[in-house]
């Protein structure tokens, strides 16, 4: 959670704010300026997020399977 969280608020404020700005000009509504500048403006910082936060998650699920159960990739790991 938290590499996606971090990535995401760095993805807001790396938004440029003349965008935020022309949305405000021409009157578009909250649910249009999330939808049409924030969101793709944040994609890559929340997909980036997304692929250190699987990292982070392979990193902690070996040893935890080689700890706490009797099957798994952890668990065939420690018995070869």
């Amino acid at each position: 959670v938290w590499p996606i969280m971090l990535n995401t608020m760095a993805g807001v404020h790396a938004l440029d704010r003349r965008w935020l700005q022309l949305t405000k000009s021409l009157s578009a509504t909250r649910w249009e300026t999330l939808r049409g500048v924030v969101l793709p403006g944040v994609l890559g910082h929340v997909l980036t997020g997304t692929r250190l936060a699987i990292g982070i998650v392979w990193i902690v699920l070996v040893p935890c399977e080689m700890l706490g159960v009797s099957a798994g990739l952890g668990y065939f790991f420690l018995k070869m």
